[in-house]
């Protein structure tokens, strides 16, 4: 099991008390949620993206996205990544480029990274954001599980003592 600790999430309360919406112009609410879990001790990160975001939605998710990964002992570009955006709704443009810009973003990238998409209406558009040998795109998350913390086939870590206990 994989000890963890959420660390941020869009839709936490705000100074006036309102939870999950943050208002993205004057016409449009966001309703963008993430969490990033994360076991220092594996390097595993766990991923949620939720909903329509604004670009202040992922801003603020690339700065926790930052935090998260500088409290990894394993280094930087030594962690694993499962994303879940199955829950994900096809976003604006400007939203989609901004993410296209955490995924080139050497200082916050993955060993492997793997995507669960489910049947969210933005699978298209979300893989259209990467293409990397190290990366996937699963419909379900033990499937993606599988294939980030794969050993038997040389694809993932050498050390499986390192993965005991997940």
């Amino acid at each position: 099991m994989i000890h963890s600790e959420i660390l941020a999430s869009s839709n936490d309360p705000g100074r006036d008390g309102a939870v999950g919406h943050v208002h993205a112009s004057a016409e449009k609410v966001s309703s963008g949620k993430y969490s990033i879990t994360v076991d220092p001790q594996t390097a595993f990160v766990r991923i949620t993206l939720d909903g329509f975001f604004a670009l202040s939605d992922v801003q603020e998710f690339a700065a926790a996205l930052a935090r998260a990964y500088a409290g990894l002992a394993s280094g930087r570009g030594h962690h694993l990544t499962l994303c879940d955006v199955s829950e994900c709704k096809i976003q604006p443009q400007e939203v989609v480029e901004a993410f296209r810009g955490l995924l080139t973003d050497r200082s916050l990238m993955s060993e492997r990274l793997a995507f669960v998409t489910g049947g969210s209406p933005a699978k298209m558009q979300i893989r259209r954001l990467i293409a990397r040998d190290t990366c996937r795109f699963f419909e379900q998350a033990d499937a993606a599980e599988r294939w980030l913390l794969d050993l038997g086939r040389g694809g993932g870590r050498a050390d499986a003592a390192h993965w005991a206990g997940l």
